[in-house]
């Protein structure tokens, strides 16, 4: 198995996002990330922490390295934009929805991610994430976009109705961390 290099995968990011077929390029270069997952995780280091870390910030694309907390949720919400996963450590449950005529949503399915799984996203995609409850959960995040410029819709689950959360995602990350170290 090779082992994984930061700037190689952030190239071969760069160049899926330009791909005429970019989402099955981008799937690519994740299950590529994927089966290097240990390697991923050595050069990373093991998430020990939630947080988010910025591995590249431009108009046309974002790559983050994502720490879950356990068990940490981020209710119903959509990327606008292209997203795909590699889970590196760990895992997280994704509950998918699609809006009604009245901009509510409702249920529409699901998918586990585990460690070497990798998911893409369309842009229309609203899904909920829950963490692994045993372990921090690492995984790379590739937007086809600029993740933190972009106009981000909330619903809350439990009445499908959307909300005005705007808090920044890396405060929400925050706030689980905060909330597990109170609660050990």
């Amino acid at each position: 198995m090779d082992h994984f290099d930061v700037d190689q995968f952030l190239s071969s990011c760069q160049a899926a996002v330009f791909e005429t077929e970019r989402v099955a390029a981008l799937r690519s270069v994740l299950d590529r990330a994927a089966a290097q997952r240990i390697s991923v995780r050595e050069v990373l280091g093991e998430p020990t922490t939630g947080s988010l870390t910025v591995l590249h910030h431009a108009p046309d694309l974002t790559v983050l390295n994502v720490v879950w907390t356990p068990a940490m949720v981020i209710e119903p919400h959509d990327h606008s934009m292209l997203a795909s996963i590699a889970v590196y450590e760990g895992g997280e449950d994704n509950a998918f929805f699609r809006t009604r005529d009245d901009g509510t949503i409702e249920a529409a399915g699901g998918r586990t991610l585990a460690a070497g799984d990798v998911a893409v996203l369309g842009p229309e995609i609203i899904h909920r994430v829950r963490a692994n409850a045993d372990r921090y959960t690492g995984a790379l995040h590739v937007y086809a976009g600029d993740f933190f410029a972009r106009d981000r819709h909330t619903w809350d689950e439990s009445t499908g109705a959307p909300t005005e959360d705007d808090r920044p995602v890396a405060q929400l990350f925050a706030e689980a961390e905060k909330a597990r170290s109170r609660s050990r």
